[in-house]
This record gives structure tokens, sequence and C-alpha cells, in this order.
């Protein structure tokens, strides 16, 4: 799953009012804006960028770099001393490793982190980043003035990371249990960028790692020596940063996992080096009260996908034992079936189990769109504002396939969702509409092929282009989301 990253550097930690990064950003070393309080003794502080605010990691010697510059004025020798209540970097909170008077000092290492992290990207390119600090001067007087600044800051990671191997890279993990004979080797599908698809067969943590082509030998495999990973043992977030034997800011790499049963699509980025994780285009279909827990209706309640790795169910819940997930293959199976870790919960969101899964309950009856990120494997519900939404009598399909006439009639297979299935001998242009007429129809601008088969139908919308074949077609009249799953 998805997991919070925190970079702290070694020290006193310090609160920080947070700021979110803006790419437009140019050099961290620009003037920066600043508050004051009202001044005592004539007393004020301000902060700026410090000498090593343009951070070039080759150049850093020493790990402990000048990030930010106090400047107090007043009176003569009435400041007795400056304290640094907050520093953050982007929206992470950073730690002090000291203070020398004007000049405030933090891990060059942290530092390249945070960039990392926040952009992703641990190539030797220019990554730029906003500073917030806070901080005191306290007077003879016993008076405190207060003072915060933001600027800007920029962080070059090191740039002899790793060099593209030239006979590309391959997996090893669970799925082809560790066997270097039996490897899973990625194909080059973009200059430095390679992926592989594999199938986990655990429904909790899949373990694996990356390796070097060059190192590939069945007889005298040296492991570790051509292993890439990730910087936390057991991490699953993707996309996640890459890291690799002695890695210059990690130390060394640990093994990363994938959280569930599924096909993956597992992409290596050398240029960025990062890595990601999706579950390849994989069908998820709804049983239970909303379709009287009928192993005969599931395949007619399928999730409308609305990316590669979100796919929802919008209709009426009851608040009580909503439902239940199958994939396709597993309908009838309920030991497979996925669902909450506590049954019956009515979490407004958790985590998607299929081992001892209890059923998914919505936070209280009424209309939702129930969704489900595949990536993190988790659920989550959204009450819809309209409580009250339009009832159709038919939904129904209309295109060049049957001559722009007749409804091709759809079921009502759960409340505002449709289903049918439909065969076409060539391929057809068409909508959806309601009640038999023109007045209300959906339609989209798209092309259905194998990987792109869903979309959102507006009103008066194109007609959907669709191939000769036989399909199954789900409709949601709330909000236009309708799929064509070729058979």
């Amino acid at each position: 799953m998805i997991m919070n990253k925190k970079i702290l550097l070694g020290g006193v930690l310090l609160c920080a009012a947070l700021t979110s990064c803006n790419e437009d950003f140019k050099d961290w070393a620009s003037p920066m804006s600043s508050t004051e309080t009202a001044a005592t003794d004539n007393v004020s502080i301000s902060f700026s960028a410090g000498k090593d605010a343009n951070l070039v990691m080759n150049n850093i010697t020493n790990d402990t770099v000048v990030l930010v510059h106090i400047t107090t004025t007043g009176t003569d020798a009435a400041v007795t001393s400056l304290t640094f209540m907050g520093v953050s970097v982007d929206v992470l909170d950073i730690r002090v490793t000291d203070a020398y008077g004007a000049d405030l000092y933090v891990s060059a290492r942290a530092l390249d982190s945070i960039a990392e992290v926040t952009y992703l990207d641990r190539s030797a390119t220019p990554h730029y980043a906003v500073v917030d600090v806070e901080g005191q001067a306290y007077t003879k007087a016993g008076e405190a003035v207060y003072g915060s600044g933001t600027f800007e800051a920029s962080v070059t990671p090191v740039s002899n990371l790793e060099t593209i191997d030239p006979n590309g890279y391959f997996l090893l993990g669970d799925w082809n249990s560790w066997t270097v004979s039996n490897a899973t080797w990625m194909t080059e599908v973009e200059p430095g960028i390679y992926q592989a698809t594999v199938t986990t067969t655990g429904s909790g943590d899949n373990w694996f790692k990356f390796y070097k082509g060059s190192g590939y030998d069945p007889d005298n495999f040296t492991w570790d020596d051509v292993a890439m990973g990730c910087a936390v043992n057991g991490d699953g977030t993707t996309p996640n940063l890459l890291v690799v034997k002695d890695d210059p800011i990690y130390g060394g790499f640990q093994t990363p996992v994938i959280n569930g049963a599924a096909t993956w699509l597992i992409t290596l980025d050398m240029n960025k080096f990062i890595y990601k994780y999706e579950m390849t285009n994989m069908s998820f279909y709804a049983v239970g009260g909303i379709n009287g827990w009928s192993t005969d209706n599931a395949p007619k309640c399928m999730l409308i996908p609305e990316s590669s790795s979100i796919m929802s169910y919008t209709t009426s819940y009851s608040g009580a034992w909503d439902l239940k997930l199958w994939k396709k293959d597993d309908i009838g199976n309920w030991d497979v079936a996925y669902g909450c870790v506590n049954d019956g919960d009515n979490a407004s969101s958790g985590d998607l189990v299929n081992s001892s899964a209890g059923a998914i309950s919505a936070p209280e009856a009424g209309y939702y769109t129930f969704s489900i990120n595949l990536s993190t494997m988790t659920y989550s519900w959204t009450k819809l504002d309209n409580q009250s939404p339009t009832e159709y009598t038919l939904i129904g399909l209309i295109g060049g396939f049957n001559s722009w006439g007749e409804d091709y009639a759809m079921t009502q297979v759960a409340s505002h969702n449709w289903y049918a299935e439909l065969t076409l001998t060539e391929a057809t242009e068409l909508k959806f509409r309601a009640n038999g007429g023109w007045d209300i129809n959906w339609g989209c601008d798209l092309s259905v092929t194998e990987a792109n088969y869903f979309g959102t139908g507006e009103q008066n919308g194109a007609n959907i282009n669709v191939p000769a074949g036989t399909y199954d077609v789900y409709f949601c009249d709330i909000n236009g989301n309708f799929a064509f799953a070729a058979k």
C-alpha cells in the first residue's frame, strides 16, 4: 500500500507551518518574504537563504550544510539569544543539526531525500522546493521578537547513482520462487524505461527485487551484488524511489513488496531511478444487498473503471452488509471474496482484503459511490450530494447496429445500474439514452479498445465507437459511467 514518507534529520524536532511545492520556482536563493512582530528595544528578526541553499550533492564533502541565515537588527547587544521554532522543506518537517550564531545547519543527505521524494526523481537535475522557517530573538528585557520567512532552494542529486545496464534488467520474487533460471525479464519500452507483467498469488506481501542483466548467471549468481530495491524493507509504496548497492543517500537497498494477489505491470525507470507497479485491467464484481447476494447477478454488477487502478459502483446502499467483491474467475467462491477486515464495518474507508474478509457497509443508508484503489488495495465511500436521482423506466443502446431505431434494452441489475450483453457483427457508433427518447442521452468521444473500454457519458455527447465483438455492457444513469467489457 502507499506509505507516508517523512525524512527527518537528527537533532531537536521543530514544529513548522507547512507549504506545498511550486514547480515554477527557479532559485532557492531568491529574495524571501518574512513577517516580524513589533520590535522590542528596536529589535527585529529576518531570514534568508544560507550559503548552501543551492545544493549540489556532488560538491558536498561534509554532510552538514548551512540552509538558513538569520539577521537581527536593533539596539547594540539587545539580543541575547536566537531560537528556531520550526523549519520545513515543502511538506516535510526537518530537524536542525545545529545552529551557530546567525546560521542554521541541516543534513545535506536529508535535504536530498526530501527533494527526491517530493519529485520522485533521483536524476542529477535541480529539484526546487520551498523552505519555511520560524524563530524568535530574545532581548535583554526578557521579551521575545517573532519572525518567519519563506524562500526557495534547490537540490541536485548525485550524478553517478547508476548507469543503465546494456543487458537490461530482470525480476526475481515470490511469484517465480526466486529461481534465477525462471527470471522475469523486463522489456525496454522507451529508452531507459523497462516493463514486465507478473502475477502474484499471495493475498498479503509478495516480495521482489530488480536485478541487472549483466549479472544473470543461473549457475553462479551473485544476488545482492547486482540487485536493486527500496529504502525501507517491506515497503509497498508505488511509485517509489529505486535504491542501489552502496547507495550514496540510503547506504544500501532493502526488499520491496507488492500487496495482493493479481496481475501487475511493473515499470522500472532508470532515467529517474524510480519504479512503480499497477494492477492490469482486472475486473471486480459486486455481490451483496444491492443485488440480493446472488451469484448469478454478480457478473452483471461489475465495478466500472475510472482509471487503471480506480473503479467504482454508484447506487443505493442500505448501510448494513452491503457488498463483497469477486474477481471474474472467482465468482461463486466465497473463500476468495474481497471485503473488509471487520465484518459489517461502516467506516468511510479501509483496507481491501481477501482473507477472512467481512462484508463492507456504507457509513449509513443512502446513495454513495463505492470506490476501490487497486494500487493501494483500499476502498472508500463518497456520499452523493443528490440523494434523489432521476428514475428511468428504460435505458437502451441505440446506434448504427440497430439503424438508430428501436432501443436495445438494458436490464436494471441494481438501483440506477444497467447491464446488457451486446453482440456486434461489425463496428458501429452508438449512444445510451433514457425512456426511448432523445431528450436524455449520453455519449462520449471514445473508440473502444481492449485497454480503453470505459468512460463517462455526457448529455448530448459524441457517439461512442465500438468494434465488432460480443460485450458485457455496464451503465450507471446517475453519473454516466459505462464500460464495454469484451467477452
